[in-house]
């Protein structure tokens, strides 16, 4: 006999609220978590994880989900205050002293766990972490990225707009991959086969009306795989 789904407690977080939220529209709309999942490219695990606390959203994928259910916006509302509260968690961790930590608590979300093997250094904010990253990675930065060159496959003779359009297919899809399962493993190595391809692309003669997409698509895709690495905790990579 099917074990009654566990009830959600809402009242940790305004996070947890919205999974509830996310499990009640579901449950009006009739659909089961492999359902849904389908409808947003999502695993039904991945959307049970969600609803439980157990697994991070994001603003887009909130959009997808208020969508796929119908829910006339409520729950892209109700994630504008999941991220009011991480904001503001993250705004009491930064004026907080730190001579006033008495013990290790959970970070806010978006952020890594402190790393204990190097000095308790501080948690890392995705969203600052990756902003770094594509401020020092201005346009002709990639060139001094060591990356293993291509393999038998030539490069295009110039830039084309089908070459820019394969970037961003690739981005779109393989960050629906991570999605579905998660960072690291085979997910990784494809992201960085497309980025390397992408990487070498930037070195082939490209038309001037193409320079913004092309810069753009390639940025999109390392945005992609940085992200990915991150909710992987590789932080090296990311």
């Amino acid at each position: 006999m099917p074990q009654k789904p566990k009830a959600l407690d809402h009242t940790t977080s305004v996070r947890a609220w919205w999974g509830v939220e996310l499990r009640n529209w579901r449950r009006t709309r009739g659909l089961s978590s492999a359902a849904l999942g389908a409808k947003v490219q999502l695993s039904a695990t991945l959307v049970e994880r969600i609803e439980k606390n157990e697994r991070s959203c994001t603003a887009e994928l909130a959009r997808r989900f208020d969508d796929a259910l119908d829910a006339g916006g409520a729950l892209v509302r109700l994630w504008e205050r999941v991220e009011k509260e991480a904001d503001s968690h993250r705004d009491a961790d930064n004026e907080e002293p730190a001579s006033s930590h008495t013990g290790s608590p959970a970070p806010p979300a978006g952020t890594l766990p402190e790393n204990t093997d190097e000095g308790n250094e501080p948690p890392v904010i995705r969203r600052t972490f990756l902003a770094g990253g594509l401020a020092a990675a201005a346009p002709g930065s990639f060139a001094g990225i060591d990356l293993p060159t291509t393999g038998a496959t030539p490069l295009p003779k110039t830039i084309r707009p089908q070459d820019i359009d394969q970037i961003r297919t690739a981005s779109t899809t393989l960050a629906q991959w991570d999605n579905l399962y998660g960072g690291g493993g085979m997910v990784q190595e494809a992201f960085t086969g497309h980025l390397r391809w992408a990487h070498d692309l930037l070195t082939v003669p490209c038309p001037t009306p193409l320079h913004h997409d092309l810069y753009t698509a390639v940025g999109r895709l390392a945005i992609a795989i940085g992200a990915s690495a991150f909710d992987a905790y590789d932080h090296p990579t990311a």
